[in-house]
Formats: structure tokens, C-alpha cells, sequence
């Protein structure tokens, strides 16, 4: 675990740990040697077997032992996903249709939107806008019929496979044979229009049941599981692109 002089830089769209005392620059198990000078030029990339040197998350109220702490702290660190403050990242909590496609636009770079799209809901001023906008042009999060985005709306997991199934259409990395037969024992409760993203989902190892083998796709996701989906989604899908 890396403490002593450390501090979080952004390189392109990876965040980086750099540890001065060891001449040595770290990203979730990799690390790159370079001069004290980080603007000279890396010369030697080496992947070590654990990840013993990423920091760990500031946050109070997740423990080693949570499923989801490796997730969690994969989230904050690539600075996708922070806490709701400081200290708190309250895995419990559901999480917003807002937060969900401001988590993918910073896992996709951070791109700006190619039509200006407003909705009545949605300030300029708002932390999510550009994120919303960009979502909303690309067809990965629709509106509703009254002109509104509805950015507080809880989002369930199904609404959440669908918008990372958009994207994952839109970069055109989808084959044609994604529908398969599911066998959650709650199957039947998923929506028609959720259906062939969940299957994408699950067939890719990106989405997988809850004990018992329930899918609960009308469920909210909670940021626990937001991170999780979110890890694999950006391992599976993002990185390979």
C-alpha cells in the first residue's frame, strides 16, 4: 500500500499514482518507471502479481472484507465514482439516472455532446449536464414525453443495462447473435425492451444475478453494485475497445 508522498495525477483518461520516493508511477497493479520528472519519457512498463500498491479509498464506511471493496475502490480510483463526501461512500445508497450517465461519460472520456440537447429538468449550471447532454444525443438516455430527464429518478438495474448496452451499440462492438436464454429464476420480470441488454450483459460477465440466482432487474441499483458493473464494464468493454 503506497502512502508516503503520493499524489493523483490524471494522464489521458487514466488516473495515476505517482510515488516519488520509489521513482515509480502506479495504476490499479501497473507500474511504470520513470524519471523523477514525470514529463520525461517512460521507459519501462511491468505488470506485478497483486495490488498491493493502490491506494486505498478514503472511505469510512466500506471494509476489505465487502464484496464490493475491490470495486469500490477501482471506482474511486480511476475517479469515476466518489464519495458523498469525503469519507462516505454509502454503498447502500440507490443511485440516479444523473449519476449513472455521468459515471459512463467519465469512463468514456469525458466527451462533449454533438447536439444541444435541453431538457426542463436539467440546468446548465447542473454537475450532470454536460454528462446528460452528452448521453441524450447519442440516444443512451432518453428523456420522458414531457421534456423532462428526470436526473433524481432512481434507475434500476435493467435501465442501467440498457444505457451501457447503447453505448456498447454505439461504438459498434455488439454481434448479432447477443440474445440467449436466461435461467435467473426471475426471468420472466424482465422487460421486453431490457431483455437482449441484459443477455449482452450477462453473456459478457458484466451483470450477474444477486444470491438465489435473482436477477431483480426492476430493482435499483445500489453504488455498490454500480461500481461492480461499472469495473467489469470498463475491463470488458471500454479497455478492450
Amino acid at each position: 500500500m503506497i502512502h508516503k508522498n503520493c499524489f493523483r495525477i490524471r494522464l489521458s483518461r487514466l488516473v495515476l499514482t505517482v510515488a516519488i520516493a520509489i521513482n515509480t508511477v502506479s495504476m490499479s497493479g501497473v507500474s511504470v518507471f520513470a524519471s523523477d520528472d514525470i514529463s520525461e519519457t517512460v521507459t519501462e512498463v511491468s505488470v506485478p502479481s497483486g495490488n498491493d500498491d493502490v491506494i486505498a479509498p478514503p472511505f469510512i464506511d466500506i471494509d476489505k472484507d465487502d464484496w464490493f471493496y475491490d470495486d469500490v475502490s477501482y471506482a474511486w480510483y480511476i475517479d469515476v465514482m466518489n464519495g458523498i463526501s469525503s469519507d462516505i461512500f454509502a454503498p447502500n445508497m440507490s443511485t440516479t439516472r444523473a449519476t449513472i450517465v455521468t459515471f459512463l461519460w467519465r469512463l468514456a472520456g469525458k466527451p462533449s455532446a454533438e447536439l444541444e440537447v435541453e431538457f426542463g429538468d436539467v440546468e446548465d449550471s447542473a454537475w450532470y449536464a454536460d454528462a446528460v447532454g452528452w448521453a441524450a444525443s447519442n440516444g443512451l438516455a432518453l428523456g420522458y414525453g414531457d421534456g423532462s430527464f428526470g436526473p433524481k429518478d432512481s434507475i434500476t438495474r435493467e435501465q442501467m443495462a440498457v444505457i451501457l448496452y447503447r453505448y456498447v451499440q454505439m461504438t459498434g462492438d455488439v454481434s448479432s447473435d447477443v440474445v440467449i436464454t436466461l435461467d435467473y429464476v426471475d426471468t420472466a420480470d424482465i422487460s421486453a425492451y431490457a431483455y437482449e441488454a441484459i443477455c449482452y450483459m450477462t453473456e459478457n460477465g458484466i451483470i450477474g444475478g444477486l444470491p438465489g440466482n435473482v436477477l431483480d432487474p426492476k430493482g435499483v441499483a445500489t453504488r455498490a453494485q454500480v461500481a461492480a458493473i461499472l469495473h467489469r464494464f470498463n475491463e470488458k468493454v471500454i479497455i478492450d475497445d
